[in-house]
């Protein structure tokens, strides 16, 4: 069976999260080994990711969550695959996708929990989009053992991956004073999207503490998203707010990681792997971690220390003045074991390619495809 080789990503916005970082990671591999890949957003706001996407020649669509419109991009394109990156509501892709006679739908799971509470409703809605995935989509990925649960259903792991060639390359110059931070200090660095999984609210508490601890420390945030003024002004409210730094969106994470942080912390109320984690152990960064957060992304186990959110501000500032003290590995030998561990970027896009051409063949021979690396049910 001969295939167009074109596969549809349905996403809920193309934002600076971590899925969305490795899809822009992935993407010129997949076009390299023969697959045109192309995108559906059901979020009205875009995210900054989309028209860098174009401008890589990437057809980027809208599709308003409205199944109509969907159902006929998905009949018009031709695709071989769709790739559904909306965790419970890849259940409505699927059966959109197998309705449009797509041969290969995927559901992928790239977190371990929606955030949306524990409502009768909600509980219902979860149950009946489990219920849609078992027979309308034909595979499952999960990115964590945590995903995989939350999905309720076998699937492959399909580790991210990053690229790791900035963090062999001599550090780029970052001058402390350009962000207002004193060439001694110490500097807590934290990079993620603002909003409440990430808890961030919890991070500049702790950090206040370990601030009246520690005179030289400092904290730098990479990051934008919806609660934006909200930490701003939960800073300027702290007796420390000189030494909090909101750097917005910045396009030379690989830099501020290896040149301006000393640790990395992250105390995510929930993840699925999250990319930020991963290039702050290519940098070699001793890091900080809420215990929500998968150990299958640890390959530098003696630089990561995680702590229960259940100790408190006050735990957490103890561990982040021992943290921004350690000092960090030798990137060669981070990168060298973060390589052997499989999370290159070009590694990762060679195994969704792999997935996608295996679970073709699968089909084309009137076989189910087999799961090469289950999790453990």
């Amino acid at each position: 069976m001969k295939t167009t080789r074109r596969v549809l990503h349905v996403v809920g916005g193309l934002h600076t999260g971590g899925a969305e970082t490795w899809l822009a990671a992935v993407a010129p591999t997949m076009i390299e080994r023969g697959w045109t890949p192309q995108f559906c957003l059901l979020d009205d706001r875009e995210g900054l990711l989309a028209e860098e996407f174009r401008r890589s020649g990437i057809v980027v669509q809208h599709c308003s969550r409205r199944p109509g419109r969907l159902k006929r991009l998905i009949r018009e394109g031709n695709y071989s695959v769709v790739h559904s990156h909306v965790l419970l509501f890849s259940g409505v892709i699927a059966a959109i996708a197998q309705a449009a006679g797509v041969p290969v739908r995927i559901a992928h799971a790239h977190n371990s929990q929606d955030g949306r509470g524990q409502g009768l409703p909600r509980q219902a809605y979860r149950m009946l989009m489990r219920w849609g995935l078992r027979p309308c989509a034909t595979h499952a990925l999960a990115c964590s053992t945590d995903a995989q649960q939350f999905l309720e259903r076998p699937a492959e792991w399909l580790p991210y991956g990053v690229d790791l060639r900035p963090f062999l390359e001599p550090c780029k110059l970052l001058r402390r004073a350009d962000f207002g931070i004193p060439a001694d200090a110490l500097v807590i660095g934290h990079v993620g999207r603002m909003t409440r999984q990430k808890n961030q609210a919890f991070l500049l508490e702790a950090f206040a503490k370990a601030a009246a601890a520690e005179p030289r420390l400092h904290l730098a945030i990479a990051g934008e998203g919806p609660l934006d003024c909200q930490l701003a002004e939960q800073a300027r409210a702290l007796d420390c707010a000189e030494r909090i730094h909101f750097l917005g969106r910045r396009g030379d994470i690989p830099a501020l990681l290896t040149g301006l942080f000393d640790a990395f912390v992250m105390p995510s109320l929930h993840e699925g792997l999250p990319v930020a984690l991963l290039e702050a152990q290519a940098a070699g960064l001793p890091c900080l971690t809420s215990d929500r957060i998968g150990g299958q992304l640890f390959v530098l186990p003696e630089m990561i220390e995680t702590l229960s959110l259940e100790t408190g501000a006050g735990g957490w500032a103890e561990r982040m003045v021992r943290a921004v003290r350690r000092g960090r590995l030798p990137r060669r030998d981070a990168v060298r074991r973060m390589t052997l561990a499989g999370f290159d970027s070009r590694m990762s896009a060679e195994r969704l390619v792999g997935f996608y051409e295996r679970a073709i063949r699968a089909l084309a021979d009137g076989r189910e495809p087999l799961v090469e690396a289950p999790f453990s049910s």
